[in-house]
């Protein structure tokens, strides 16, 4: 699981997909509320659009590399 550094608003829009890419859209009235950061959820149901943790890839790997959290999510 992605530390909690990484599922935040700021990293959500960061890991969308590109507009040419349009996956299935969220079903944003079945969408949970992110106790973590109120934010994200937010940010979630404005854009309708999933994010792919893959996208934050660089991000986890420097993080494993130098043993603490990304210094701006």
């Amino acid at each position: 699981m992605a530390p909690i550094a990484f599922q935040g608003d700021r990293p959500y829009a960061r890991s969308l997909h590109p507009d040419r890419f349009q996956p299935t859209p969220l079903d944003t009235e079945r969408l949970p509320e992110a106790g973590w950061d109120p934010a994200l959820h937010t940010a979630m149901r404005a854009k309708g659009r999933p994010a792919y943790e893959e996208a934050l890839l660089d991000d986890l790997l420097d993080d494993v590399r130098r043993g603490h959290p990304h210094p701006n999510p």
